[in-house]
């Protein structure tokens, strides 16, 4: 394999009536990073021929980036001699067109005893080969952009949730979308085990009676909310007996009669 960056003077082709039994193969990897869209061809001199008779073989490029040319018959021609190749790397893109170019490689094509061989009757011109080529890479690369657009409206066009939560779907042939009227969101699932009943925490101490608060310098104090009377009464007397009428929001002071 050659690189096509450092392309040797003479590249031996083969012998004169061999067909399709050698294979020149040529690293187009360099150049595909310049040109990573471009189409590789090699324009074939044979030994005898003019410039003017140069014409583009049957090489082609694998997805590997390596240019094969299996030279035919035709191609070694039917003389020992020299001849020339020289390869072509096209790229059209935005109606602009880039083209590189190899040197010119001289080839040689060995003699046999009986070539058996023949030249190709009329060969088409470089300018029309190319031309070909670069009407294929176009038509390669109108289809890539027209499976891309397809990809992208196929994509914009799944069906999706409307603002009702309803399925909606695309109507081709109306051109608009169409309630399905099924709901995109589940029915609500059964309620759920209610949770087990903690044990009862323990009783709690009771608390004062209320009545009677212990208050500073020794005093007990009672206050009543309905008439705002206060009573007092002293350290160490009994505790005196109040009652509360309901009617009238009265507490009333029970006066006990001596013996």
């Amino acid at each position: 394999m050659y690189d096509i960056m450092h392309l040797p003077g003479i590249i031996e082709i083969g012998y004169t009536g061999e067909n399709l039994f050698r294979t020149l193969e040529i690293d187009m990897k360099p150049w595909l990073q310049i040109l990573p869209g471009g189409s590789a061809s090699i324009v074939n001199i044979r030994q005898g021929d003019s410039v003017a008779d140069g014409y583009v073989t049957s090489a082609s490029m694998g997805t590997d980036g390596v240019l094969r040319w299996q030279p035919t018959a035709a191609d070694l021609g039917s003389e020992e001699g020299y001849g020339q190749i020289q390869i072509y790397l096209v790229e059209t893109e935005g109606g602009t067109t880039r083209r590189g170019k190899s040197a010119v490689v001289q080839t040689f094509v060995r003699g046999s005893i009986d070539s058996g061989g023949s030249t190709p009757e009329e060969v088409p011109s470089i300018i029309d080969q190319i031309t070909a080529i670069k009407g294929e890479a176009e038509t390669a690369r109108d289809q890539a952009v027209a499976a891309k657009n397809l990809a992208v409206a196929a994509l914009d066009l799944e069906p999706r949730i409307g603002d009702n939560l309803h399925w909606f779907t695309w109507e081709t042939s109306g051109s608009r979308w169409v309630d399905t009227g099924v709901s995109a969101v589940g029915p609500q699932g059964p309620q759920g085990a209610t949770g087990a009943t903690g044990p009862q925490g323990p009783k709690g101490d009771p608390g004062d009676s209320g009545v009677i608060a212990p208050v500073q310098n020794g005093f007990y104090m009672l206050e009543v909310d309905t008439n705002g009377d206060l009573y007092v009464v002293t350290p160490g007397s009994d505790v005196p007996t109040f009652e509360y009428d309901s009617e009238t929001g009265n507490l009333y002071y029970v006066y006990e009669e001596e013996d």
